[in-house]
């Protein structure tokens, strides 16, 4: 990406500057306020959501791919 690092550093100091100004600017109160309100919704919901799944499915086959690697290690060292 052209301007790296800069322009990263840079858009971490703008955002939250724009948004404190969005904040103190009547005009644009309550779009930040509706803004928030669907970013905590949508946070909300995914973290239901997590935790209704149940375990990760990659998890759960985590044992069996260490023990195929492990087999193939033991058959590479015979």
């Amino acid at each position: 990406m052209w301007a790296y690092p800069v322009l990263t550093w840079a858009v971490i100091v703008v955002i939250p500057v724009m948004l404190v100004y969005m904040g103190f600017r009547e005009g644009s109160r309550f779009d930040l306020a509706m803004t928030d309100l669907i970013a905590a919704v949508v946070v909300v919901v995914g973290i239901v959501l997590t935790r209704r799944s149940g375990p990760d499915p990659v998890q759960s086959q985590e044992g069996s791919v260490s023990s195929d690697v492990r087999s193939s290690e033991a058959n590479r060292s015979s």
